[in-house]
């Protein structure tokens, strides 16, 4: 739809040059979609544009079909995810409306609200004049959750993260409690993994855990620490977690299940190198270069080369380490192949060529090209 304006009004017309909004307006917005009714009286997201029009004080509103017809003065609109939701009448209420295409009017869904917090997944958050927060379905027209006070109400796509002062809860969008804090659990993040959102929890002892929006316990509250490595190999991402308790850590393998499977225990610390695909892991007796196979239904972990001390290279694409036995350093590459023999007193390389420089006792120095 294009504008066209007379003079210091302004109206809009369509692709065939048809006068669908007078020029006798301030100003026009446009909105993407808009929440409808369709033909079984359900509620729906339009998309299709809706033409917002301003002359002080109210706002009105216009199709390509024409104008809609609004119960009550439009002081300001509420726009969610590109999608209108709310209308604010002239005594300060705000309303959850669709708008009914057979009549070209404003239907109020829930009016007499203090704001529209949010809206998203076929719910809307409202707040009331009282400073209660309810959830509202969209699809089922009921109250989900409350009206309840709480601090604040986060929808994600498979629950409702709700925060009140002293306790958070998820539920599920049935309105169920799947986790809360009466369980002497804190809700420390949300977390998107392989599609799924997940919590990473912590219990009164600082404990932390993994559940699902399900309510599936993914790692119970055992660890002191989880971290979560996002690996991306082929297009696919792959997810690790690791994990320590008692100075103990444990890799697991998350797949799209949400099924956790032991990779590697009792080590001090991890790196990971080529997306993922190699990891050099210290052990508290030795550093191990070792082949992580996570694209397989069975991921395993593959030891390639142990020493005293593996650690990355210092060059341009991190493809190389060197690799120290008792007083001796060499250099080897990402499949565990050793290209500079372990029998030097030291090796050094710099990040503007691909060249390692090994000196032996007597300071003598040989060229490596890797």
């Amino acid at each position: 739809m294009g504008k066209l304006k007379t003079f210091t009004k302004t109206g809009a017309e369509n692709s065939k040059g048809e006068v669908i909004i007078p020029p006798k307006y301030n100003d026009i917005s446009r909105v993407a979609a808009y929440l409808g009714l369709n033909e079984n009286n359900e509620i729906v997201t339009v998309s299709e544009s809706i033409y917002i029009t301003y002359n002080s004080p109210y706002y009105h509103l216009y199709t390509e079909s024409g104008k809609i017809n609004c119960p009550f003065d439009i002081k300001y609109y509420c726009v969610k995810k590109g999608i209108l939701v709310g209308l604010l009448d002239s005594a300060g209420y705000w309303h959850v409306v669709a708008i009914d295409s057979a009549t070209a009017t404003v239907k109020t869904i829930y009016e007499n609200l203090a704001n529209i917090e949010s809206a998203d997944y076929n719910h809307v958050v409202c707040r009331q004049t009282n400073d209660n927060q309810f959830v509202y379905s969209l699809k089922e027209k009921e109250l989900i959750i409350g009206p309840t006070y709480c601090n604040s109400i986060t929808l994600h796509a498979e629950g409702i993260h709700v925060k009140r002062k002293n306790i958070e809860e998820i539920y599920n969008y049935s309105g169920y409690t799947i986790l809360t804090d009466n369980w002497d659990l804190s809700i420390v993040k949300g977390i998107t993994i392989n599609s799924h959102e997940l919590i990473l929890a912590k219990d009164r002892n600082n404990f932390y855990g993994l559940y699902s929006f399900t309510g599936k316990c993914i790692l119970p509250c055992h660890y002191k620490k989880i971290s979560i490595n996002r690996h991306y190999c082929n297009r696919n991402e792959y997810i690790t977690l690791d994990t320590s308790s008692q100075k103990k850590h444990t890799l697991f393998f998350l797949d799209a299940q949400l099924t956790v499977h032991e990779i590697y225990t009792n080590y001090l610390s991890i790196d990971f190198f080529d997306c993922g695909r190699v990891a050099v892991i210290e052990s508290p007796d030795k550093s191990v270069l070792c082949n992580m196979n996570l694209s397989s239904n069975n991921p395993t972990c593959v030891e390639l080369l142990s020493a005293d001390k593996i650690a990355s290279l210092y060059d341009f694409s991190c493809n190389h380490f060197y690799v120290r036995k008792k007083t001796k350093y060499g250099v080897c590459d990402l499949q565990g192949k050793i290209i500079v023999p372990i029998k030097y007193q030291r090796v050094t390389t710099n990040e503007w060529n691909d060249k390692v420089y090994a000196y032996n006792k007597l300071g003598l120095c040989r060229t490596f090209n890797i």
